[in-house]
């Protein structure tokens, strides 16, 4: 009989111990959205993540994604600030802008994304693009997500 009661008690601390340290990992408030049209870094004090952003991921209108059309030359993350450039072709038969979002990883954490925007680049035309972010961390890896709106 004491056995059975037990179960039952030993279940409920575990479950008690789980959510205590899953409450740990939840931020006290959301990431701040970026508002207006200046960009300024941040960092989150929850998070630690810098941003530098002046648009919110996935907020333009009528976008394509375009991560195809775009390449990282040059990704430093070893000085701060951290500085990246590359290189976006347009391979459409109109003018396009790009909206590039690159994100720093060191390992699975982002620890900074910035916002690099290309405007009018031409069809079938090639620009290079620069970016640079207020942290630093050897051996991290820049990823993109590049979103593209024709602008006819």
């Amino acid at each position: 009989m004491t056995r059975v009661a037990r179960a039952p008690i030993i279940g409920a601390l575990v479950l008690a111990a789980v959510g205590a340290g899953l409450a740990g990992c939840t931020p006290a408030s959301p990431h701040p959205a970026p508002t207006g049209a200046a960009s300024t870094a941040t960092r989150t004090p929850s998070t630690g993540l810098v941003q530098d952003l002046t648009h919110q991921p996935g907020s333009q209108k009528d976008y394509v994604g375009a991560l195809k059309d775009v390449t990282v030359t040059s990704c430093d993350t070893g000085s701060s600030p951290a500085a990246f450039k590359g290189k976006v072709t347009n391979p459409t038969t109109s003018e396009q802008s790009y909206r590039i979002y690159v994100s720093i990883l060191a390992g699975g954490n982002t620890l900074g994304i910035s916002e690099v925007d290309i405007a009018h680049v031409p069809a079938n035309t090639t620009k290079t693009w620069t970016g640079s972010l207020k942290l630093s961390s050897p051996g991290a890896r820049c990823v993109l997500r590049v979103e593209r709106t024709d602008n006819n």
